[in-house]
């Protein structure tokens, strides 16, 4: 093979991209964790580790014993890591050490995609989908059966420590067998986590369920996915058109609409931090995140989300009118044309001459009042007479947004979120193996998440300096 790792790959191959985008970023965090007095081992270069996690999270490969085994038998792998080979503890270590750290690599990796000027923001789209945690839900529990879990556990563990001490006596002193010391750690843990949990959420849910927790991840929750209840956590995103992503979150809640306001704010956060100086046009979105909060949110652009799914938008229509709005805008049309009836009273009968009283009585009213309406309609006409039944009660938040969507515009705007956040789910998920978190709790499954959106986002801006390349060889030259 060629004596120069740099001459194994051609020079268009990703991880050449995704190495000059890492020194693009400020990894000043990362190495501010090292120690700098010349003691201890020698670590492992966090620029490598970080352009090395990069890279397989962007291939999908995201389990640290598989980037292991890459090391050796991946020419991409080895050019990264310049043929060292740490190994799948040592990168374990690294994702949970940098755990923060490595969230804010999606804002770093955002603004290399703003300053390139991949970022169009006229519109974006939001969706979520429901992704299995590394817990099974047969683990859920609730407290009584926690709490005697937790008393089988102590059991257990008292006839182990029994078990050692008579088989190794005082050798080892007071120091508990390494197995053993994780055993009552894990016990310990899912004891402080449940009596979080119960402080946070009460013992029972709002029916009125005991609340079970569970134990293997306490962070993740029973969620709906299209395949029926699935223990994992809802993922969110916000979109360009163009299928860059701007926000990446993870949430243990399965309904969307309570998470619209905050990605909005979010997306606009991270764009701003990331140097984008144009503002957000548009916002579509599907009909699970629908509020009138939603509906209403202000300096977000044109907003577009059905209140209810399409084939339930005619009686979504029906239903936006709550019954008072109902009743004032029957009162109103009955009230508009009783004045229109008066109207070609009062014209008929000025038209013909017609005495006050004989107006009167055909009015049904007083001849004083009578002679008020002549005077208006001589002095304003019809549309004076027609005003007296006042204007029509407003629409509602829900008819407003109706009507947007039934308009040519708000029918283009929608069509945007079909081909551009749901085929991201799909890349995810079929082409990247994004179904199952590998790690636990809320905080590592969310930086997990970032590191998904970050790899995306660097293989779909290489793919746009690809193409604008070939693009650029293929014009025609001119003198």
């Amino acid at each position: 093979m060629p004596p120069s790792l740099r001459e194994w790959l051609p020079d268009d191959h990703l991880v050449w991209f995704v190495i000059e985008a890492v020194d693009q970023v400020d990894l000043s965090p990362f190495y501010d964790r090292h120690r700098d007095d010349g003691w201890g081992r020698a670590a492992f270069d966090p620029k490598m580790v970080v352009t090395l996690l990069l890279y397989a999270y962007g291939k999908g490969i995201r389990s640290a014993r598989e980037i292991e085994r890459r090391l050796l038998e991946d020419v991409a792998f080895r050019v990264i890591a310049a043929n060292e080979r740490p190994d799948h503890s040592t990168i374990c270590r690294f994702r949970q050490r940098h755990r923060d750290a490595l969230a804010q690599l999606f804002l770093q990796v955002l603004r290399l995609c703003v300053t390139a000027g991949a970022i169009d923001t006229s519109v974006i789209a939001i969706d979520g989908t429901k992704l299995e945690a590394n817990a099974s839900r047969a683990r859920n529990l609730t407290d009584d059966e926690l709490r005697e879990h937790i008393r089988r556990l102590f059991e257990e563990a008292d006839a182990i420590d029994a078990a050692e001490d008579e088989l190794y006596g005082d050798r080892r002193g007071d120091e508990l067998p390494q197995h053993l010391a994780d055993r009552k750690s894990r016990i310990e843990w899912i004891r402080r986590q449940l009596a979080d949990q119960l402080e946070e959420h009460g013992p029972t849910t709002r029916r009125g369920k005991p609340r079970r927790i569970n134990t293997t991840d306490p962070d993740s929750a029973v969620l709906m996915g299209p395949k029926g209840f699935l223990q994992g956590y809802n993922a969110q995103l916000v979109v360009t058109e163009d299928q860059f992503i701007v926000t990446a979150e993870l949430s243990n809640s399965g309904a969307d609409r309570q998470h619209f306001v905050s990605l909005v704010e979010r997306s606009t956060e991270n764009l701003q931090q990331a140097g984008s100086e144009t503002p957000i046009g548009a916002v579509v979105a599907d009909a699970g995140y629908y509020s009138e909060e939603a509906a209403s949110l202000e300096g977000a652009g044109d907003i577009v989300i059905p209140p209810a799914r399409k084939e339930r938008l005619e009686q979504g229509r029906l239903a936006a009118r709550d019954e008072q709005l109902a009743q004032r805008r029957d009162k109103h049309v009955k009230r508009s044309h009783e004045w229109r009836r008066r109207a070609d009273i009062i014209e008929l009968a000025v038209a013909e001459n017609l005495p006050l009283s004989e107006l009167a009585k055909r009015l049904g009213v007083q001849v004083p009042r009578a002679c008020t309406l002549r005077n208006e309609f001589r002095s304003g006409g019809r549309e004076a007479i027609e005003r007296r039944a006042g204007p029509p009660p407003p629409k509602s938040i829900k008819e407003i947004m109706l009507d947007r969507i039934a308009s040519d515009a708000g029918k283009a705007l929608y069509a945007v979120r079909g081909r551009s956040v749901e085929p991201i789910f799909g890349q995810l998920k079929e082409a990247r193996g994004m179904r199952r978190f590998l790690h636990r709790g809320l905080p590592m499954c969310g930086t997990e998440w970032k590191l998904v959106a970050s790899a995306y986002n660097l293989r779909k801006l290489c793919q746009r300096v690809t193409d604008l390349a070939n693009l650029a060889l293929s014009a025609p030259s001119h003198p």
